[in-house]
């Protein structure tokens, strides 16, 4: 007499039929409360700054800038963000730009 061994499914418990293909992850939207992403924060500068540092960016009067990250945290008064201007990217202090988003 020859003795089987009994066929177990060790990688999981489920006993369901068996599937061929690929099983995909149920859709999850990216946005589930329809909330607008918010939109960049637009800033004009207002005085020239000359970077001391090789992570800051300079700003020229009148050149616009876009906020990507505002330190609030560490209320040091510094931001990271482009100069749309120019294109770079880097840090800079928040001392010499104005809102020009403000509704007046």
């Amino acid at each position: 007499m020859a003795y089987e061994t009994p066929h177990i499914r060790v990688s999981s418990l489920y006993r369901g039929p068996r599937t061929t293909g690929t099983i995909s992850a149920p859709s999850v939207p990216r946005n589930p409360t329809n909330i607008p992403p918010p939109k960049p924060k637009v800033r004009a500068v207002l005085y020239n700054y000359v970077p001391d540092h090789f992570d800051e960016i300079e700003l020229r009067v009148g050149d616009q800038v876009q906020l990507l990250i505002e330190y609030n945290d560490f209320l040091d008064g510094w931001s990271f963000g482009t100069n749309l201007s120019t294109g770079r990217k880097g840090v800079f202090p928040l001392d010499c730009l104005i809102d020009v988003t403000r509704n007046s």
